[in-house]
């Protein structure tokens, strides 16, 4: 049996995405198994997916194509064929797409809607895109080795920064409501359209109030891992079903380098400094309580502040995720019956 080409469709126009994936699949060599609006759908859809070719549009929201094809080839490198009204054979953007390290570059046809028309084209350059080798280039353009899919997940903003998540499209309505507004929620984010906290004391206040686990999030803005966990992990349908309903999620950046308020600084009785940003102070939670300060790192809490389980790492495996949530749950639910007796 013939192994099949695995693509990953980027393009921002939801009708060429339908018509590429619909005639590209025809095609018993090729499996289509994502598409993505914009490059950094794309860039969690890369690491979750594993494609062997991308398509890659040009004009997109956030991001332009060249743009994000020079950071994947950059810090990932994958053959990727350019898609483009934009790229007539011999422009100026199609000999740019070529030296950033298109493998090819293909031009639209007048119309969205006449796409299909160019599949058979297409399909070729797929098939001669996934013999093609690709080395990752530095920024004196000098060939490295490739590099680890960690790097490409945290080159790129996270989830909560993109137009359009297709991962959110499987929420459902039934997630656990914010007891107040978060505090630091204009600037800080939950990942898939979660909903949480960012403060400690706010979120185990909640969780009290609604009798539920504080699931606790140790991550940071420039953490590789945690933005991988968030994309792999997360968005898996049995892990991220938990999330919605069962916990009351708190996100602590260890890395926020906002200042707080001087009558909310302390000094910390592990180092003897004075804390006086979000992030030193939720790095000071972690290590003085938990003694750890790795990343991705999360906790399980009950209402009296008890871990409930060993707390989980940096470990892509979704099923052990579910366990882990599962496990906690369990024992919560068997502490509040010996609490009731």
């Amino acid at each position: 049996m013939v192994k099949k080409i695995k693509v990953l469709i980027v393009d921002d126009s939801a009708v060429v995405r339908k018509i590429f994936s619909d005639e590209l699949s025809k095609y018993p060599d090729i499996e289509i198994v994502g598409t993505a609006p914009d490059p950094y759908v794309a860039r969690d859809k890369i690491v979750a997916l594993h494609p062997d070719v991308i398509t890659l549009d040009i004009e997109m929201p956030r991001m332009d194509g060249l743009t994000f094809l020079r950071k994947l080839m950059k810090h990932y490198p994958l053959p990727t064929i350019i898609v483009s009204s934009l790229t007539p054979k011999g422009g100026k953007l199609t000999l740019e797409a070529m030296e950033i390290g298109a493998v090819d570059v293909i031009a639209k046809p007048g119309s969205s809607y006449t796409v299909g028309n160019m599949s058979t084209q297409l399909a070729d350059k797929i098939r001669a895109a996934a013999w093609a080798k690709i080395v990752r280039k530095d920024a004196d353009n000098v060939e490295r080795e490739n590099a680890p899919l960690k790097a490409l997940a945290g080159y790129l903003p996270p989830l909560h920064t993109h137009d359009f998540d297709l991962i959110g499209l499987n929420r459902n309505s039934n997630t656990t409501e914010l007891c107040d507004e978060p505090r630091y929620s204009e600037f800080l984010h939950l990942p898939h359209g979660l909903q949480g906290y960012f403060d400690y004391d706010q979120a185990l206040a909640c969780a009290r109030q609604q009798n539920k686990p504080l699931f606790i999030d140790f991550t940071g803005h420039g953490c590789t891992n945690c933005r991988e966990m968030e994309a792999v992990v997360w968005s898996d349908p049995e892990v991220l079903k938990r999330l919605q309903n069962d916990f009351v999620i708190v996100a602590l950046y260890i890395d926020d380098k906002t200042e707080l308020p001087e009558d909310q600084w302390y000094t910390s009785s592990y180092d003897n400094k004075v804390k006086k940003t979000i992030g030193k102070q939720n790095a000071d939670l972690q290590i003085t309580n938990l003694n750890n300060n790795a990343q991705p790192f999360y906790v399980l809490l009950g209402n009296d502040e008890r871990v409930l389980v060993p707390p989980y790492g940096y470990d892509k495996n979704a099923e052990s995720f579910v366990r882990f949530l599962e496990s906690a749950k369990k024992k919560f639910n068997e502490l509040a019956l010996q609490q009731s007796n």
